[in-house]
């Protein structure tokens, strides 16, 4: 069975992400592209992703398209394609373990030259449910990887996918000015890849995008996969309950429902239900 090779092995955990070069062949960009484009009609405006910075900010909102699991015939296939590929399931394997699933729909960025960045999230210094990455036994291990097949070049340095190299292990809190890309630019790389390579990343590491400073626009399909015992985001199942679960209280019904981290509902002390939005910065646990 294929394995990572140790060079990849050491990259990725020293990194917290890693180039996998020509993953996609010519023909398969050429049918995502094609998909893409006959159904342009579906791209969104995907909204401001800059929070506070001034410095991730450009000309223009990134664009998304979304569902395309779910189109018609021929065009939803390139993207089926996607859900699975051979050459990628000994990376899957070794990071998120066996029996790893496609926890988000999938999505594609696509973007105009100068388009904004996004602010630096995740890379905690604290265990966050699903999104985290350890090592024990001689093996990485991450709740939830984030697969990106480019679908157009990202040289380096002028913008795309960034990050924070090992701060998916990172010990301390990680000053605002840093998310917002306001001091210390230089620690925040922004590695280059070809279109057909793919940038495999630990959820875990403190990563976002910088301004797109090209004359080509940025097209990049996004697939987050998750270990067998995470549910992060809704998935594509749906959960019938009994009929009995409508005759309980808020609380319990909260405590039957399966495991996610987007929109679950929290148990408050006073047995309340709230259901917050994911915060991709949320305050660490309190030291007693």
């Amino acid at each position: 069975m294929a394995r990572m090779s140790s060079r990849e092995r050491y990259l990725l955990d020293l990194q917290g992400w890693l180039v996998i070069p020509g993953v996609l062949s010519e023909g398969d960009v050429a049918a995502i592209n094609t998909a893409l484009d006959a159904n342009v009609e579906r791209r969104v405006d995907d909204g401001d992703h800059t929070g506070e910075s001034t410095t991730l900010v450009a000309e223009h909102h990134r664009r998304a398209f979304r569902g395309m699991l779910e189109w018609p015939a021929p065009w939803c296939g390139p993207f089926r394609d996607l859900i699975a590929r051979a050459d990628l399931v000994p990376y899957l394997d070794e990071v998120l373990g066996r029996g790893w699933h496609l926890d988000h729909h999938p999505e594609v960025l696509d973007c105009l030259p100068g388009t904004d960045g996004q602010v630096i999230h995740f890379g905690q210094h604290f265990m966050q449910a699903g999104a985290w990455y350890v090592w024990r036994g001689g093996a990485m291990r991450s709740g939830m990887v984030v697969v990106e097949y480019l679908l157009a070049d990202q040289p380096e340095g002028r913008g795309g996918f960034s990050a924070i190299p090992g701060s998916h292990k990172a010990n301390f809190p990680r000053p605002h000015e840093i998310t917002l890309w306001h001091q210390d630019q230089d620690i925040v790389r922004n590695p280059g890849a070809k279109t057909g390579d793919v940038i495999l990343f630990a959820e875990a590491l403190g990563h976002g995008s910088l301004p797109w400073r090209n004359d080509h626009d940025r097209r990049v399909a996004v697939y987050r996969y998750a270990a067998k015992t995470v549910q992060y985001a809704g998935g594509f199942h749906q959960v019938v309950m009994p009929d009995w679960v409508d005759e309980l209280p808020a609380a319990q019904r909260a405590a039957l429902e399966p495991a996610r981290f987007y929109d679950k509902p929290i148990i408050e002390p006073d047995l309340s239900v709230s259901q917050p939005w994911d915060d991709y910065d949320p305050p660490p646990p309190a030291l007693s």
